[in-house]
């Protein structure tokens, strides 16, 4: 269970000393991961960051930020990253690829990022990866691929003292499947062994650059997705590719798409949405997108409305007193009170997958607001090894089953 913790409204505490007095005993009878992205330094100080008690709930933190600052960088490599973070739990550290994406030009070395992970010792390390953007040319993403494969050969030679993870990046099926090979293969002739963990990126770029509406390849020039539901395909398949592994989804981490993200065949995903969200003054309840407690100017979002009013004053996350009010003022509060909804709705996830077609009506009526409900059917569908007229297992033989060499790792 949960504990809960009374906190003034004083706003004293950072925001990582508030969200850590409600992870404590946070234990879970299936064994899914979920874990809270937050800048390394932020602002209010990360002192007393987050202290979970779960080996399912973690922190991912970003090693390109710490790269990018010396003086954190030199306590971290000296302490450790966990005696600096002042935390037991799990803790992933990403490559920061995603910020060399949005940022043209700014890059670190793969040597330099091998550096950081064997003196600064997180529990899991993510390969030095490149993501997709489906707005470059087919040879500007090649590059991206081939880079992130070549780094994925120099890690594995470094001989980390930390869990791994490659990542799968593609934007059809093709490609992720021949993708999933090529890291196969490395893994076959670096370590003889399969991966523990895998990861699957380049999914939040094609989101938010179709919106969810632009169709996507699949594996054939007549056979089309929307982004949302090539989401959720790649998300089952890269599983069915993996077997072995436990899956993680990079930067998929809303509340509402958790459920069909796990349901699809996840692991494993990350959020900083409990974070960002506050920082835009919304907050979030179960089963519902995010809102404004007041109306704002800025209208991109709903304001909370009347009809949830109830079961937002009856929130358990420890903001005392739980008023709109209280929380409008304070981006401490509304990250306290965030953070409480993921973590919640990670363990509802927990005890409701797997996504059967009895649990259809239930998870239905809990999303009755969200846009993405009208996908469960698929997701139903995925779970049964079948959409649109697709047999995942047949897409692979098509085009993976043939190298046998492959198929007798360990």
């Amino acid at each position: 269970m949960i504990t809960t913790c009374k906190i003034s409204s004083d706003d004293e505490k950072t925001e990582q000393q508030i969200v850590s007095d409600i992870f404590d005993n946070n234990s879970g009878k299936n064994d899914l991961f979920f874990w809270f992205g937050t800048p390394i330094n932020p602002q209010p100080k990360v002192k007393s960051i987050a202290k979970f008690t779960s080996k399912n709930v973690g922190i991912l933190v970003n090693g390109a930020e710490i790269i990018f600052k010396p003086k954190i960088r030199e306590k971290i490599e000296k302490k450790g990253l966990k005696n600096f973070l002042e935390i037991n739990s799990n803790v992933m550290m990403d490559s920061g690829g995603f910020i060399f994406q949005k940022k043209q030009g700014i890059s670190i070395k793969v040597e330099d990022l091998i550096k950081l992970y064997n003196k600064a010792s997180p529990d899991y390390a993510v390969v030095l990866d490149h993501p997709l953007d489906p707005t470059a040319t087919y040879s500007k993403n090649y590059y991206r691929q081939k880079k992130t494969l070549d780094n994925l050969e120099k890690m594995l030679q470094a001989n980390l003292d930390t869990t791994l993870i490659p990542v799968v990046h593609g934007h059809s099926f093709r490609k992720i499947i021949n993708y999933s090979k090529k890291i196969l293969e490395i893994y076959k002739d670096y370590t003889n062994s399969y991966p523990k963990w895998i990861g699957l990126g380049s999914m939040v770029p094609l989101l938010k650059y179709s919106k969810g509406s632009k169709n996507i390849p699949t594996h054939s020039k007549d056979k089309r997705l929307n982004a949302p539901m090539f989401v959720f395909a790649a998300t089952a398949l890269v599983k069915k590719l993996f077997p072995k592994s436990k899956l993680h989804v990079f930067g998929i981490g809303g509340t509402t798409t958790m459920n069909l993200i796990y349901g699809a065949g996840a692991d494993s995903v990350d959020s900083v949405g409990w974070r960002l969200k506050a920082a835009h003054g919304a907050i979030q309840l179960p089963g519902l997108s995010d809102r404004f407690l007041f109306p704002r100017k800025n209208k991109s979002r709903k304001v909370l409305e009347e009809e949830h009013e109830e079961e937002f004053l009856k929130c358990e996350c420890g903001v005392n007193p739980h008023t709109r009010e209280n929380l409008d003022k304070s981006f401490n509060l509304r990250a306290l009170h965030n953070a409480y909804v993921y973590l919640n709705e990670f363990e509802r996830i927990k005890n409701m997958l797997p996504f059967t077609s009895d649990k259809l009506e239930q998870l239905k009526t809990y999303l009755k607001t969200s846009p993405l409900r009208k996908y469960i059917p698929f997701i139903i569908e995925l779970n049964n090894g079948y959409f649109k007229n697709y047999n995942l297992s047949d897409i692979i033989q098509d085009y993976y089953l043939e190298n046998e060499d492959i198929n007798k790792i360990n």
